[in-house]
């Protein structure tokens, strides 16, 4: 199965919803011309707070959508770093486990 790219998937969940790039944009407070342009993939998804804000909106999965747009949510940052080698294990742990 193929995976959407980030517009695409904003345009999916946007139309799926029944709502309008302008109206999603007014409530982003984004231009209307830009969201046509992230939808498009003409321009790189927005920051996490915009993304954030979409998957609020669109009632999506924030960490989905942010992973689709490359992103990782700040607070989860702020953790791993605050003791990179527990939980970059736990993660790695948890994969191998997945694998088998």
């Amino acid at each position: 199965m193929e995976q959407v790219n980030f517009g695409e998937k904003i345009r999916m969940l946007r139309e799926a919803k029944g709502i309008s790039q302008r109206q999603l944009a007014i409530q982003l407070d984004i231009t209307p011309t830009y969201m046509s342009k992230i939808e498009r993939g003409e321009f790189q998804p927005p920051s996490e707070e915009v993304v954030k804000k979409m998957a609020k909106y669109l009632r999506y999965d924030s960490d989905l959508l942010l992973s689709l747009a490359d992103k990782v949510d700040s607070e989860i940052l702020k953790i791993i770093k605050g003791n990179p080698q527990k939980y970059c294990a736990l993660l790695r742990k948890r994969m191998k486990k997945n694998e088998d």
